[in-house]
């Protein structure tokens, strides 16, 4: 039976005992971090962007999908994560690279039904990159028009002599 005195509005109850449910939730929380730690490389995804045609916020999904995608292929394990906003409000929806002593990448106007197997492509090149540098020819050409940054690794760039 739900203890309605431990309810919290706007959160939906799991139907098990608290105890239970707080259990499961700590074995999530645990291998979620497990996946962070062991992961060298991440794709992180704007949560906030909305379809431009539907309006629907769909960041979440998008991640489902690269998780899905990229454990079909050994490939080095990425951390697939949201965050509330990444700046790209006008090209939503925004994803972006980074690894360590890598380029990091930021990708805009990423459509969820279509772009989704591309960017995994493209999550393969990065991982096969020592520096994560690539240039246009060599991403996915379903992602040609769509970068908005390419970062240097810190220490990377190099100073201009003037």
């Amino acid at each position: 039976m739900l203890d309605a005195s431990r309810a919290i509005p706007g959160k939906v109850c799991s139907g098990f005992p608290s105890g239970i449910a707080s259990k499961q939730r700590d074995r999530a929380v645990r291998r979620f971090r497990e996946t962070v730690k062991r992961s060298s490389h991440r794709i992180i995804v704007c949560s906030l962007c909305r379809d431009t045609v539907t309006g629907r916020r769909s960041g979440g999904d998008l991640c489902a999908d690269l998780r899905s995608r990229l454990s079909l292929h050994p490939a080095p394990s990425f951390a697939i994560e949201t965050i509330d906003c990444m700046a790209g409000c006008s090209r939503p929806l925004t994803v972006a690279f980074k690894a360590e002593g890598k380029a990091s990448y930021l990708f805009g106007s990423i459509d969820r039904g279509t772009d989704a197997g591309a960017l995994a492509e493209f999550a393969r090149l990065y991982a096969s990159l020592p520096d994560g540098w690539c240039n246009s020819g060599q991403r996915p050409a379903r992602l040609a028009g769509k970068i908005l940054a390419r970062i240097p690794a810190v220490g990377k760039a190099r100073e201009q002599v003037r």
